[in-house]
């Protein structure tokens, strides 16, 4: 069914007073007033009956009555639809949306109230964030408050950073360590919108030295490198970021840059991490750029990873040799297709790169076979990891089926006397510490 679109501002009124109705109704039915009655809204064009999967619907051209009954809005199989409610809320005034919100307030949580309170709160922290800001504590819904006060200083930082910033300053006794990251995320994306320097600057300009001090610069950063993304200024923001020194917080902005870019042309964002030279950067932007890329490629960005990989490597810079771009992009592949991901694996060269990458497959291969999966662990060349994954697989085997690995393990001559024991051995620690 075609959504109805909103006629005339005329239009909107009728359905403010509409929805209005049903939150007087629904008061009223919790006070024992009501019982399993039909609540009158606005149909669509077309006259046809609303679907009770949509709930409220909006006026349009003609008007005609439909009915959504009590009890399927009460038992959330009928709740009005999210981009509905947003266009209803932001079609009133502020003094209809503020008097709504009273009125549902009070009534008891459930689908239907909640998404009409997120709508309404929406709608204020947009037409009048200061007004929010003041009077937050009102909204006695602790998520729903937070949610609001978010949306309303990221508003607020758009016409006045100055004034966002200082409300977080002194309002840092009403947040969580987690809140205020996020408030001053919501803060510094929006003034990255207009001022990206100003925003940086007055990232940096705060106090490493307050509880999780580290922590909510990391957000605000993250949330600039996410919007400058959203609007395509790739390079800008790399410019702007290499203001920085290197470091964990300069890693956490552009790593969540190249995550974004990734999304959108993986190939420019793997161009561009392949001229990095800090090899932690290079890890971090790596796979912040393979999460998404792996899943749409994973063929393109597996062959992208190992010549990073090799890169790193004769580089002398590689980090856990264990923990690869290459490992992390069949970490994933092999949840969704293992054979893809074999045969991938089959066609490379012995290397510390793919050895890594067995470890990875061998992870998820165990789960269907242990018993073939150790076919693959014979193949690593790294002892350490060779002993490692064997001993992930037979442990997964005789979860399985234990006889049959006790078989194998009577009747292998893959495994000297010695590494027998050593199974054993292991084992018998294992049971004996459950």
């Amino acid at each position: 069914m075609h959504k109805a679109s909103i006629a005339k501002p005329s239009k909107m009124k009728l359905l403010y007073a509409a929805v209005f109705c049903l939150a007087l109704a629904l008061g009223a039915y919790w006070a024992g007033y009501i019982h399993g009655g039909n609540l009158t809204t606005m149909a669509a064009a077309d006259k046809k009956k609303a679907s009770s999967a949509k709930g409220i619907m909006i006026a349009a051209d003609n008007q005609s009555d439909s009915s959504v009954t009590m009890a399927s809005l009460l038992a959330g199989s009928a709740h009005p639809d999210k981009d509905m409610l947003d266009r209803w809320a932001k079609s009133m005034s502020l003094q209809e949306c503020l008097d709504s919100l009273k009125q549902l307030q009070g009534m008891p949580v459930g689908q239907p109230r909640d998404d009409m309170l997120k709508a309404l709160v929406n709608a204020w922290s947009r037409k009048d964030p200061k007004g929010l800001l003041a009077s937050a504590d009102d909204i006695t819904a602790p998520k729903m408050r937070e949610n609001g006060t978010e949306k309303a200083l990221a508003h607020l930082a758009e016409v006045s950073p100055a004034e966002a910033l200082d409300w977080i300053k002194q309002n840092a006794d009403t947040s969580s360590y987690a809140d205020m990251g996020k408030r001053m995320a919501a803060v510094i994306g929006s003034y990255a919108n207009t001022d990206p320097q100003g925003a940086l600057s007055a990232v940096l300009a705060l106090d490493d030295n307050t509880p999780n001090g580290i922590q909510v610069k990391i957000k605000a950063l993250q949330s600039m490198a996410d919007n400058m993304g959203n609007q395509g200024h790739f390079t800008d923001a790399i410019a702007l970021f290499n203001q920085m020194p290197a470091g964990k917080m300069q890693s956490a902005a552009l790593g969540e840059l190249a995550a974004n870019w990734g999304q959108v042309a993986p190939q420019d964002a793997a161009n561009w991490v392949a001229t990095l030279q800090d090899p932690i950067l290079v890890n971090v932007a790596g796979q912040n750029l393979l999460d998404d890329w792996g899943d749409s490629d994973p063929v393109a960005a597996a062959k992208w990873a190992v010549g990073m990989d090799l890169q790193i490597t004769t580089s002398g810079n590689n980090s856990e040799n264990d923990d690869t771009l290459l490992s992390n992009v069949v970490d994933e592949w092999a949840k969704s297709d293992l054979t893809a991901a074999g045969q991938f694996l089959n066609q490379m060269p012995s290397s510390p790169t793919k050895d890594a990458a067995i470890v990875s497959f061998v992870k998820r291969a165990a789960q269907d076979n242990p018993a073939d999966t150790l076919k693959w662990v014979a193949t690593i060349s790294d002892k350490n990891m060779r002993a490692s994954a064997f001993m992930q697989t037979a442990k997964q085997w005789n979860k399985q089926d234990p006889a049959a690995f006790n078989q194998f393990m009577t009747t292998t001559t893959a495994l000297t006397d010695e590494q027998k024991q050593a199974v054993a051995a292991a084992f018998s620690k294992i049971n004996g510490d459950k």
